[in-house]
Parts: structure tokens; sequence; C-alpha cells
């Protein structure tokens, strides 16, 4: 089947060259030149070309360049347009057999009542984003560099949530995990350059935090809501392409250093409070611009601390007694690393190829004060959680662009990798009997890790633990696409066929020492904590004189897996008229898996194989009412694949409670139909309003199931419970709409109010599942998105500034066993603001201020709008800003 597919894709390619009317038109000429905007001189991304009274024409690619192939011997009128800018129109002559070269430098169209004006850093993103994604053949979303920067976000994670249909949740007050429209993480695709990237996180399955990736190497961000064939079909919710920094066409250097302040919760305070960003980027070319060369690093640090208790309640649906309190406090050194490195050579306009490597680091290492209280057990119990989390993301990436005659040919080979080292995670634990007789339940609630007690015991070392884990996740793949043009209707269209295989190995391993019975006792006081940034060799099993040490079985999920992935699809883009353009394709895509449990205790230590296809089909329609408006319908369709621990062919088996647990290599993907409905209008002066509809049918969803049967023990027939991840039989839909509205408020007439603009959003979902009988959200998936953001972008004084709100509403964590122990993270509320000022021609001082809301993350038992619902944890954070120069040449 996948090689009859090729073979098929391949053959339609050679038909459609053969057919194209630009192969054989060899007395034609041809129309090369470039777009750029006549203030800065930077290229204008996706610029309109067209040759006026005729059907030709062309967009700007990612340096401005633009070709006409084909074009008859005559005099023509040829314009460019780009929104925002006034449109330029030029007299050209276009010979046989030659090459007529037009280069437009197009002028800004914003004007005031003192004249005209040049537009700011801020308000150039604006336009560079709203013309690709005013052009684009489907639905998305796009940020640019300049737009995001001036957002006071962290990584990459907070970066997105400003994007309408986009929410996150939050580590240590920083955002990490993406969820589009609703859909959680193992829903959606997260890539670099347009390559997935691997997941280094054993607790997350294939989801990706982002605050692993730095924005400051970032060009560009895209979000595809809607696929179309030439994107992987392993993306229910959508996908986020970071494309990262590229050569650029003249020299360039920026550099940016600043330092900042947390105002942290934590009671020890053992790393400090401060924040450290560093970042810059230098490009240039060489050999008559035929080379481009660019490095970009980023360095960032910030030392946070944080508050987090929870509560465990006697009975949760009568009393809000509690039997048990935990309290944590937090110590982090976190610090962000990455290296970006681009290189191409242009042979010519039509020919380049390139080579990427991009490096990041996201090093965090923290100390976890823990002070727990048993009321039952009259015990209270100190642990020092002293623990390195080290994540790597690497990738190399080579490739090429070719236009030959008008036929297009791209392709990519590329490595990434991630990983993440979690080595000698060490604990100590400490224990002392309590007498709780004298405090009320209320004041037990209230008990903190630096609470001072009275007339009791010490707490007394009992144990040392030491976790030692790595997670491993690599990808190589290879990749083409052909684009031809054809005529149909006297409008240009293109056919656009491809292929793509991936070689992915994925290996989790783990391992736990266990020490106790000490010879010395080891103490500590009232509000202390021992051992503090002590981390333990896990082959020392002698330390402190240890006299009973244990490795204790931790490889119940250690495996060692294979996947690959042959993709090939076919789609066409066909202008039926210059109003109504029609997308439409096919993606095939075979997945083959080879896993292995590395469980010592499986009974089944063989090695799964399995395998399964998908044809994936989309259409997209577009109508353009006028210049500036659009009417977009999509289907699409996508898949999500299981988790690599939920096809692990691991079997334990408990013979003395009659219990089996299973994985299941038999999975098939989650997989989805997908409908979208979007109107989008555009304003000369960088304005949007889009207003969109969409539904998603997802069938397969995988969920864990418990059954019995009868199997034979010790020569008799026995029933046992077994539990295994299925394909579930009850479907999941998705719907909800977008709104959003991007305006500057010239058109008030104003003066005052001509530099400001408003950047907001809105998004509704609703996602359910059933689950045991009960209609049950899906997970992570808020109700309410919303981002509203005033800005102010002057370049006549330098000044920039963004107040940023973002409101996510309650989300469903886990599901419990009825409506009073489904667990749910409470909705929250950020403020945050940006500032920035040019100083000189190429110095500008910056300011970040983060959380301003001293935003906590609550974690509540039921629905939190319930009169039922009960406090289950609260976390603090704190607020943070930062203040710096960037220096740009």
């Amino acid at each position: 089947m996948t090689r009859l597919t090729f073979n098929f894709i391949i053959l339609v390619g050679i038909v459609s060259i053969l057919c194209s009317p630009n192969t054989f038109a060899q007395s034609n000429g041809k129309i090369v030149g470039k777009v750029t905007e006549a203030t800065s001189g930077t290229p204008l991304i996706g610029a309109n070309v067209i040759l006026l009274n005729t059907s030709e024409g062309a967009s700007a690619d990612l340096q401005g360049n633009y070709t006409i192939s084909g074009v008859e011997p005559g005099n023509y009128q040829i314009s460019a347009s780009y929104l925002g800018y006034e449109e330029a129109v030029l007299e050209i002559t276009v010979q046989a057999n030659q090459v007529t070269v037009v280069d437009f430098a197009l002028k800004e169209s914003a004007t005031e009542l003192s004249g005209v004006t040049v537009y700011g850093q801020l308000t150039r993103g604006q336009a560079k984003a709203l013309n690709e994604q005013k052009n684009a053949p489907n639905i998305k979303n796009v940020v640019s560099s300049e737009q995001f920067l001036l957002f006071p976000d962290r990584n990459a994670a907070e970066t997105v949530a400003r994007i309408p249909g986009i929410s996150i949740s939050y580590d240590q007050g920083e955002g990490e995990l993406v969820q589009i429209r609703g859909l959680a993480p193992q829903y959606n695709s997260l890539t670099v350059n347009g390559q997935r990237i691997p997941a280094p996180d054993p607790d997350l399955g294939r989801a990706v935090g982002l605050d692993l990736l730095n924005q400051d190497l970032m060009e560009n961000i895209v979000v595809t809501k809607a696929l179309t064939p030439d994107i992987d079909g392993d993306a229910i919710g959508g996908n986020i392409n970071f494309q990262m920094k590229q050569a650029p066409d003249e020299g360039i250097l920026v550099v940016n250093a600043g330092g900042g302040y947390n105002a942290q919760h934590s009671y020890f305070d053992e790393y400090g409070k401060d924040i450290m960003n560093l970042s810059g980027y230098a490009g240039q070319r060489f050999f008559d611009k035929k080379l481009g060369v660019l490095f970009a690093a980023s360095y960032y640090k910030t030392n946070r601390g944080s508050l987090l208790k929870e509560l465990e309640y006697d009975d949760i649906t009568m009393t809000d007694h509690i039997f048990a309190q935990h309290s944590n406090d937090y110590d982090v050194l976190r610090e962000r690393t990455g290296f970006n490195l681009n290189t191409e050579f242009k042979f010519d306009q039509f020919n380049r190829i390139y080579v990427n490597a991009n490096y990041n680091r996201y090093f965090d290492k923290e100390i976890r004060r823990l002070n727990e209280w048993i009321i039952d057990d009259e015990e209270e119990t100190k642990e020092t959680r002293n623990r390195v989390e080290d994540q790597f993301l690497t990738n190399a990436m080579f490739g090429g662009n070719h236009n030959f005659n008008g036929i297009k040919l791209d392709y990519t080979g590329s490595w990434i990798k991630a990983k993440e080292e979690m080595p000698a995670r060490t604990y100590f634990r400490f224990q002392r009997d309590f007498d709780f007789s004298g405090y009320t339940n209320d004041e037990i609630k209230e008990f903190s890790p630096n609470t001072k007690f009275t007339q009791e015991d010490v707490l007394t070392l009992n144990r040392i633990r030491v976790d030692d884990n790595l997670k491993e996740d690599e990808d190589i793949s290879g990749m083409f696409n052909v684009e031809i043009p054809y005529f149909l209707t006297g409008e240009k269209s293109t056919i656009k066929f491809g292929g793509k295989y991936t070689d992915k190995s994925a290996k989790y391993t783990a391992r736990r020492l266990q020490l106790r019975n000490f010879p010395e006792a080891h103490t500590i006081g009232e509000g202390e904590f021992g051992f503090i940034n002590v981390i333990v060799d896990p082959d020392d099993t002698g330390y402190l004189g240890a006299e009973r040490a244990e490795y204790l079985d931790q490889s119940d999920d250690n495996y060692d897996a294979n996947e690959t992935v042959l993709a090939a699809y076919g789609m066409t883009t066909l202008n039926l008229t210059d109003k109504l353009t029609i997308l439409a394709g096919l993606r095939y895509e075979n997945t083959q898996n080879k896993y292995k449990t590395l469980a010592t205790e499986s009974v089944n230590q063989g090695q799964s194989d399995a395998s399964y296809s998908n044809f994936l089909p989309s259409a997209h329609l577009t109508y353009r009412l006028n210049d500036r408006m659009n009417l977009r319908f999509a289907y699409s369709s996508g898949i999500a694949r299981p988790d690599y621990v939920a096809l692990v062919p691991y079997e334990f088996r408990d013979d003395d409670a009659r219990e089996i647990s299973q994985g299941n290599p038999d999975l098939k993907p989650t997989t989805s139909n997908n409908l979208d409905l979007m109107f989008e209008s555009y304003s000369s002066s960088l304005g949007l309003f889009s207003a969109g509809i969409y539904y998603k049918k997802m069938t397969d969803i995988i969920l864990n199931s418990t059954h019995t049967e009868t199997l034979t023990n010790e020569g008799g027939s026995q029933v046992y419970e077994i539990t295994m991840p299925v394909n579930g039989d009850e479907d999941a839909t998705v719907y909800g709409f977008e709104l959003a509205l991007n305006r500057r408020l010239d058109f008030l007439n104003v003066p005052f109010l001509n530099y400001f603009s408003i950047y907001a959003n809105y998004t509704y979902t609703k996602a359910e599942l059933k689950v045991d009988g009960r209609n049950v959200p899906m997970g992570y998936s808020p109700e309410n998105i919303a981002n509203l953001a005033l800005m102010y972008d002057n370049p006549k004084i330098g000044l920039s500034f963004v107040i940023s709100n973002n409101f996510r509403d309650d989300i469903l964590q886990s599901v419990g066993d009825d409506q009073y122990t489904d667990s749910y993270f409470k909705q929250e509320y950020h403020l945050d603001l940006s500032v920035k000022q040019k100083i000189t021609n190429h110095l500008s001082a910056f300011l970040q201020l983060n959380n301003l809301t001293d935003q906590q993350e609550q974690q509540i038992y039921g629905k939190p709008s319930a009169d039922y619902a009960k406090l289950q944890q609260w976390a603090k954070f704190g607020r943070y800003g930062t203040l710096g120069l960037s220096f740009k040449l």
C-alpha cells in the first residue's frame, strides 16, 4: 500500500509537469524582484505582486523575493501591495527568454493631522503578521517577533497564550503546557521550522512543555488551526510552528541585557531573588551576498520561590474537617540557554540551500521543603528534596528551495533530539510523633514549613531515597515537496505533492535506591530542614553508614521504542475566479511501532509489532468578498497517536489480589473530523476583525478500562480484574467560537490616540466526554479564554508599551469517582506590563513587569463554581520584573 501510494503521487507529479504550459514555453520571459519597506529596507514577506490585467502574480518569500514565470513578451503594468502600505504600480517591458528585474520599495500608508508618519517596531510587526494571515489559503494565526518580543512574556508558552483559541497551564508561575481550542497538549503538535518537537518529559507522554524554548531565537510563530495535506496529520487541535531567525539581507547586530527581581513567597530563599536576561543575534552576507549567516544566542536565569499547600478531607462530600495537611516551600533556580545558527547560500534568485542548527537547554534546580501533618496517625513528617531537571532540545537541518521555470521544489533532512536528565533526585525524610490535641482543625490548616512548635520531640532522619531517571526521544526525518502551476479557468492554480519519512527512537529508564537504619541520629529543630542542596550518588549504598540499602524496582514504566511514519500527500490550490480559491487534497500516513518493556517484573518480556494507516482528507475554501474581507470554510481531519507508555507490551500480574495491569500495543490513534467557518475583515490601518465557529468530532478516545476474565492459576480457574488502556466507544464533541479585534485608534481622529491600538480576542469552547456514564469536560479545556491588550507605539518619541490582560477559565485536571472528587484548576487572571523607550538611534531601554495581580494557582475538588466545591491546594508565586537595555546596529 505504501509503495503504491508513493508511485501514484510521483506519477501524478510527472504528468502535471509534462502538462504544465510553463514546461515548454521557452519563448516567454520571467519577472523577478524584491519587495521592501522604503523606510527601513526590511523585506515585506507575503507582499502581493500582480501583473495587471492578467492572471499572473506571486507572493514575496521570507527574503521579500518574488518570481513570475512564463510571461508572454510585451508591455505591462505591475503592482505591489501590502496591507498598511501604499500600493506601487510600475510600467515594464518583458522580452522573450529574458529576465526582467523589478524591485519595489513601499511606503507606509499611516497618516495623521501633521502629515505622514513612519511605523514603529510594533506596528511593522503587526503588518507582517496580518499580511501573511490574510493571504494564507487556510485558517491560521501569525505573530511576528516584533510583536511577541514587546509583550512581557518569559517563554514561548506565554507568548502563544496571546493568540485566539490558545490557553496555557503554569509550572512555578511560568507558562508550560499549551491547549488549542480546548484540546489538551497531547492532541496538538509543536514544531520548530516545521519539524515535530520530541517529548523530553516522561510524565507528559507526547506533549511538550514550551518552557523549554527561548522565544528570543524566534522570528515568527504560526498557529494552524485547520490542517492542510502538506502538514503532519498528528494534530487534532492544531499545529504551532516556531520559525527560527534566518540570515538577513543586510548586516545586523542586536544585543539585549537586563536584570530583575522576583518578589517571591518562599520562607527560606536559598537562591536569592534576582533575574538575568541576555540575548542577541548577528548576521551578515558574504561573497556578493550569496552566503548569509546568522548566529543568535539567549540566556535567561530566574530565582523563584513559591508556596504550595494541600488539604485532605475526612469526607469530601460532608465536611470541611481535614485528616492531613501538606505544606511545600520551593526554592527554584531556572536557566534557559539557547543558540541558533542559520546559514544559506543563494545560487541565484531561484535556487538556495541552507543548513540550520538549534540548541535549547532548560535547567531547573529545585529545593522542596515538604511538611506533612497526619492527624489520625499523630505524626509529623519533614522532607527535603534536592533535584535537578535538565532538559535539552537539539536539532540540525539541511534543505533547499528551487524554482525551475515556475515549478517549485523544496526538500529537508533533519535530526532532532529531546532529552531529560533527572539524576540522583534525593529525598531526606525526618519524622516524629505529634500531639494534635491542643490544636483545632482550622489551626492545623494554617501550619506552614516555618512554624515552630513547643514541647514536641525532635525530628529524626529515618529514610533517604534517591531516584535516577533518563528520558530520550529522537527523530530523523526527510521530506520533499513539489509545486507545479497550471491554468484551468484562466486563473493560475497549483498542484502540490510530496512525501516524508520519520524514524523515531524513544527510551525511558528509572531506578531507585532507598537507605534506612543510620547508626548516628540526624535531627533537625523547629522550622528547620536538613541536607539542603545535598545530592547522594545512587551507587553509594553506604551513605551515612546506612545499615539497610535496597534498590526498589522502578522499572514499571521503562521502555525502549521505535516508531516509523511514512507519509505522502497530494493537493491542489485551485483559483476558480479572482475571488474564490479552493485548496483540497489527501494525506496518507502509515505508522509502524516496535515497543519493548524494560520492566523487570513484567510477565511479558517480548517486543510488540503493530502498524496502522490513516487517510486524512481536507478541503479549504476562501472567498474574497473584496480586497480586505475573507470568508473561509474548512473541513480537515487529524489524528493523535497514543502515548508511549500505553503502547508498551508490559503485563504485571498479582495472583494474590487477582489483578492484572497491561499495556496495549494494538491501540489505534484518536481521530477527528473538523469543520471551521471564519470571517476576516482587514483595514488599511492594520486593523483586523475576525469571527469564527468550529466543530470537532473525535473518535477512538483512549481511556483506561477495567474488565474481568477467567484465567488459569495454580491448576484452577480464577476471575481476574484486568486494567488496560483501550479505545473508548464514546465519541467526544468539541465546538465553540472565536472573536478577535486588532485595531488602531487613529480612526477616532483624536491626535492623542493616533498611536494607541487595541489587541483583543475571546474564545468559547465546549468540550465534553462521557466517562463512566457521566458527561465531564475534556481535560485542560477551559470554556472561556480572553486577551485584552492596550498598545502604544510612537516612533516620533521612540516610546512603546503594552498593558496585557489574560484570562483563562476553570480547567478539569483529573476525573474522580464522582462530581465531588473531580479536580479542577480554578480560573486565573494575569496582568503584565512591558515598556520600551528609544534612547538613541541604536540604544533602547526596556521594562517588563509580570503577574501584577499576584495570581495564585488554586486546585479545587468539584466544579469551582458549585456550592459543594472544596479547596484542594493552592500555590503562590509572587510578582516579578526586569529592567534592561537593547542595542541594535
